[in-house]
Protein backbone atom coordinates (compact mmCIF):
# COMPACT_ATOMS: atom_id res chain seq x y z
CA UNK A 1 0.00 0.00 0.00
CA UNK A 2 2.68 2.07 0.89
CA UNK A 3 4.60 1.97 -2.67
CA UNK A 4 1.17 2.25 -4.52
CA UNK A 5 0.39 5.60 -2.96
CA UNK A 6 4.04 6.75 -3.05
CA UNK A 7 4.14 5.83 -7.00
CA UNK A 8 0.75 7.65 -7.52
CA UNK A 9 1.26 10.57 -5.44
CA UNK A 10 4.75 11.02 -6.83
CA UNK A 11 3.73 10.33 -10.41
CA UNK A 12 0.34 12.90 -9.90
CA UNK A 13 3.21 15.36 -8.43
CA UNK A 14 5.27 15.17 -11.50
CA UNK A 15 2.80 15.52 -13.63
CA UNK A 16 1.07 18.70 -12.21
CA UNK A 17 4.78 20.08 -11.54
CA UNK A 18 5.35 19.40 -14.97
CA UNK A 19 2.13 21.17 -16.12
CA UNK A 20 2.47 24.50 -13.64
CA UNK A 21 6.09 24.96 -14.96
CA UNK A 22 4.40 24.54 -18.61
CA UNK A 23 1.58 27.08 -17.69
CA UNK A 24 3.93 29.63 -15.74
CA UNK A 25 6.52 29.46 -18.25
CA UNK A 26 5.08 31.88 -20.57
CA UNK A 27 5.65 34.34 -17.66
CA UNK A 28 8.43 32.85 -15.59
CA UNK A 29 11.38 31.42 -16.79
CA UNK A 30 11.34 27.51 -15.49
CA UNK A 31 14.88 28.14 -13.80
CA UNK A 32 13.06 30.76 -11.49
CA UNK A 33 9.90 28.67 -11.31
CA UNK A 34 11.44 26.13 -10.21
CA UNK A 35 12.47 27.08 -6.35
CA UNK A 36 9.36 28.02 -5.65
CA UNK A 37 8.11 25.02 -6.35
CA UNK A 38 10.13 23.51 -3.97
CA UNK A 39 9.56 25.44 -1.37
CA UNK A 40 5.85 24.71 -1.76
CA UNK A 41 6.81 20.80 -1.60
CA UNK A 42 9.14 21.17 1.36
CA UNK A 43 6.78 23.10 3.15
CA UNK A 44 3.67 20.46 2.48
CA UNK A 45 6.21 18.00 3.53
CA UNK A 46 6.84 19.31 6.75
CA UNK A 47 2.94 19.67 6.91
CA UNK A 48 2.11 16.23 6.00
CA UNK A 49 5.36 14.79 8.48
CA UNK A 50 4.09 17.24 11.33
CA UNK A 51 0.78 15.66 11.16
CA UNK A 52 2.25 12.40 11.41
CA UNK A 53 3.85 13.15 14.00
CA UNK A 54 0.59 14.40 15.95
CA UNK A 55 -0.45 11.61 15.01
CA UNK A 56 1.97 9.27 16.24
CA UNK A 57 2.77 10.91 19.51
CA UNK A 58 -1.03 10.64 20.31
CA UNK A 59 -1.22 7.20 19.51
CA UNK A 60 1.32 6.57 21.66
CA UNK A 61 0.73 8.31 24.81
CA UNK A 62 -2.60 6.91 24.46
CA UNK A 63 -1.61 3.44 23.69
CA UNK A 64 1.33 2.96 25.97
CA UNK A 65 0.41 -0.51 26.90
CA UNK A 66 -0.01 -1.79 23.48
CA UNK A 67 2.72 -2.13 20.78
CA UNK A 68 1.82 0.73 17.91
CA UNK A 69 0.40 -0.22 14.75
CA UNK A 70 0.36 2.09 11.63
CA UNK A 71 -2.96 1.79 9.91
CA UNK A 72 -4.34 3.03 6.38
CA UNK A 73 -4.29 6.52 7.64
CA UNK A 74 -0.83 6.36 8.81
CA UNK A 75 0.41 4.76 5.39
CA UNK A 76 -0.97 7.33 3.20
CA UNK A 77 0.24 9.85 4.91
CA UNK A 78 3.63 8.53 4.85
CA UNK A 79 3.02 7.74 0.90
CA UNK A 80 1.99 11.30 0.33
CA UNK A 81 4.67 12.77 2.05
CA UNK A 82 7.10 10.94 0.17
CA UNK A 83 5.59 10.93 -3.21
CA UNK A 84 5.44 14.82 -2.39
CA UNK A 85 9.05 15.40 -2.42
CA UNK A 86 10.09 16.65 -5.97
CA UNK A 87 12.41 14.71 -8.46
CA UNK A 88 14.35 16.97 -10.38
CA UNK A 89 15.62 13.88 -12.78
CA UNK A 90 11.84 13.31 -13.29
CA UNK A 91 10.38 16.99 -14.34
CA UNK A 92 13.61 17.35 -16.44
CA UNK A 93 12.39 14.03 -18.00
CA UNK A 94 8.86 15.21 -18.69
CA UNK A 95 9.85 18.55 -19.66
CA UNK A 96 12.44 17.47 -21.93
CA UNK A 97 9.93 15.10 -23.95
CA UNK A 98 7.58 17.92 -23.93
CA UNK A 99 9.84 19.89 -25.93
CA UNK A 100 10.70 17.31 -28.33
CA UNK A 101 7.06 17.19 -28.29
CA UNK A 102 6.78 13.50 -27.50
CA UNK A 103 4.28 13.54 -24.18
CA UNK A 104 3.25 10.26 -24.45
CA UNK A 105 6.73 8.98 -24.15
CA UNK A 106 7.75 11.48 -21.15
CA UNK A 107 4.39 10.31 -19.15
CA UNK A 108 5.83 6.77 -19.77
CA UNK A 109 8.76 6.99 -18.56
CA UNK A 110 7.94 9.04 -15.36
CA UNK A 111 5.54 6.36 -14.60
CA UNK A 112 8.26 3.76 -15.20
CA UNK A 113 10.06 5.91 -13.03
CA UNK A 114 7.76 5.72 -10.18
CA UNK A 115 6.70 1.92 -10.49
CA UNK A 116 11.07 1.52 -10.13
CA UNK A 117 10.12 3.59 -7.08
CA UNK A 118 7.28 1.70 -5.45
CA UNK A 119 8.96 -1.59 -6.33
CA UNK A 120 12.21 -0.42 -4.12
CA UNK A 121 9.70 0.86 -1.45
CA UNK A 122 7.96 -2.03 -1.85
CA UNK A 123 10.92 -4.29 -0.92
CA UNK A 124 12.64 -2.06 1.57
CA UNK A 125 9.14 -3.11 3.41
CA UNK A 126 8.66 -6.05 3.30
CA UNK A 127 12.94 -6.90 4.45
CA UNK A 128 11.68 -4.42 7.49
CA UNK A 129 8.64 -6.57 8.54
CA UNK A 130 11.17 -9.84 7.64
CA UNK A 131 14.07 -7.95 9.79
CA UNK A 132 11.10 -7.13 12.90
CA UNK A 133 10.22 -10.79 13.46
CA UNK A 134 14.05 -11.51 13.72
CA UNK A 135 14.29 -9.64 16.79
CA UNK A 136 13.22 -10.88 20.35
CA UNK A 137 9.60 -10.21 21.02
CA UNK A 138 10.27 -8.37 24.28
CA UNK A 139 12.64 -6.06 22.12
CA UNK A 140 10.15 -5.85 18.97
CA UNK A 141 7.55 -4.78 21.67
CA UNK A 142 9.08 -2.36 23.59
CA UNK A 143 9.74 1.08 23.95
CA UNK A 144 12.04 1.02 20.51
CA UNK A 145 9.50 -0.53 18.49
CA UNK A 146 6.63 2.70 20.20
CA UNK A 147 9.08 5.37 18.87
CA UNK A 148 10.44 4.28 15.52
CA UNK A 149 7.10 5.43 14.20
CA UNK A 150 7.39 8.95 15.78
CA UNK A 151 10.92 9.02 14.59
CA UNK A 152 10.31 8.25 10.60
CA UNK A 153 7.75 11.18 11.30
CA UNK A 154 10.54 13.07 12.64
CA UNK A 155 12.76 12.61 9.52
CA UNK A 156 10.15 13.14 7.32
CA UNK A 157 9.64 16.48 9.00
CA UNK A 158 13.76 17.33 9.03
CA UNK A 159 13.73 16.77 5.16
CA UNK A 160 10.77 19.21 4.35
CA UNK A 161 12.53 21.54 6.38
CA UNK A 162 15.73 20.92 4.56
CA UNK A 163 14.44 20.84 1.23
CA UNK A 164 12.26 24.10 2.27
CA UNK A 165 15.44 25.76 3.20
CA UNK A 166 17.48 25.12 0.59
CA UNK A 167 15.27 26.68 -2.02
CA UNK A 168 14.75 29.99 -0.07
CA UNK A 169 17.73 31.50 -1.13
CA UNK A 170 16.91 30.83 -4.82
CA UNK A 171 13.63 32.51 -3.73
CA UNK A 172 15.05 35.25 -1.89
Amino acid sequence: MLGATVTVTHTIGVFALGLVTLGLSQYVLPEQLYPWLTLISGLLVVAVGASVLRSRLRRTHHHHHHPPEVGRRGLLGMGAAAGLLPCPSALVVLLAAISQHEVALGMLLIVAFSLGLAGTLTGLGVAVVHARRLLPPRLAAGRLAALLPAFSAVVVVALGLVLAARAVPAVV
